[in-house]
């Protein structure tokens, strides 16, 4: 069977002879094309699928989004992206909002140095600016990028980044302790706006719904420590309401946890979700390979299990390979073999190719 085809019987529930292994490997293709070591046969979309085939490494990509967005009501949006940083601008009758992200040469990464919500009336704007967003159908770029995959790999459709507006305020638009403070310093603001929001973006997921993507994943960067209480009061409801409407399409609904596992992974099935991807364990994260299925419960297929740090000089060759074992040894009919969270720029190069060795793939 292909590799795409044993994704699809594991994300159903059947089981495969061999495991499935998806890579992303997008941080380390990034980092070599950064650097100048990047071969050019592996440049452009067929060349990126191309450096996937050479490492006999499956194929996750986050495809093209299923939607468009366009403002109303006078907003706008406005991004530059330069060699310091990304410029990001909305533009609105109430005043701007702006986010900077700089960049940083020596991890080939992004970090936020000025996020767009800073205190209650940015809160406010931003909830007008996702009050004023209407989301258009656009299918076709992602059929295009899924029939280039082909049986190799397989298009994960994304939701919006990230879904939850608690997990956007947490990750991108304001960072944990402004989001802590926010509501701390009125929380019956804070709750009318974050459901205000949640109302607002209800529509782009009957969009989701009617794309041809079989598979959804929320792009969360949900981790426990972080999302906190903040999960049960806000993100569980509303995670439950949008799986609901993607199930009812015949859609396969996961979510990316890529941080901190307990208690979140345990919560995720009530929420609707069919798998958590990205899954990282000990000795990164805070749960054993063999207490994962336990705190995930039975239903929810794990994707992931391999931590990127595993493929850098600070692991040996022979400590990679035992975990690999120690997860095969588990036979998880429910598991899908991945990086927690990707491969990273600095990673040994031949334990890439190691790994469809191992799980008796190639």
């Amino acid at each position: 069977m292909s590799m795409r085809a044993d994704l699809l019987r594991r994300l159903n529930g059947e089981n495969t002879e061999h495991i499935p292994w998806f890579a992303d490997l997008s941080y380390y293709y990034f980092s070599r094309r950064q650097r100048g070591t990047l071969p050019r046969a592996f440049e452009g979309p067929e060349g990126e699928i191309a450096f996937y085939r050479h490492y006999k490494a499956g194929m996750c990509f986050y495809a093209p989004f299923t939607y468009k967005t366009e403002y109303t009501n006078g907003v706008s949006y406005e991004e530059r992206t330069d060699d310091t940083g990304i410029y990001s601008v909305y533009h609105t009758k109430y005043g701007d909002l702006t986010s900077v992200q700089k960049y940083l040469p020596s991890n080939f990464s992004w970090a936020y140095t000025k996020h767009f919500v800073e205190d209650e009336e940015d809160l406010k704007i931003m909830t007008h600016i996702f009050e004023s967003m209407r989301y258009l159908p656009d299918y076709e770029p992602y059929r295009k990028r899924d029939a280039l995959v082909g049986e190799d790999g397989f298009m994960v459709e994304m939701a919006p980044i990230p879904v939850s507006p608690v997990q956007k305020l947490l990750a991108r638009w304001s960072g944990v302790e402004n989001t802590v403070g926010l509501y701390a310093d009125d929380p019956e603001l804070f709750e009318d706006c974050i459901h205000a929001m949640e109302e607002a973006q209800l529509p782009v997921f009957e969009v989701l719904a009617g794309s041809g993507a079989e598979v959804i994943e929320f792009p969360e960067n949900l981790s426990s420590e972080v999302t906190g209480n903040f999960f049960d009061e806000y993100n569980l409801p509303y995670y439950r309401k949008i799986t609901d409407i993607l199930h009812r399409a015949g859609k396969k609904v996961g979510i990316h946890i890529d941080g901190t596992l307990k208690p979140c992974l345990g919560k995720l099935s009530k929420a609707g979700f069919d798998f958590a991807e990205a899954v990282t364990p000990y000795p990164v994260g805070d749960v054993p390979l063999e207490k994962l299925r336990a705190l995930a419960g039975e239903e929810l297929v794990i994707w992931g299990g391999l931590p990127g740090a595993m493929f850098t000089p600070a692991f040996t060759d022979g400590q990679f390979e035992a975990h690999i074992e120690k997860l095969l040894s588990l036979k998880d009919p429910k598991m899908i073999l991945g990086v927690a969270d990707q491969v990273p720029p600095d990673a040994v190069e031949h334990r890439i190719r190691e790994v469809s060795r191992i799980i008796g793939r190639g």
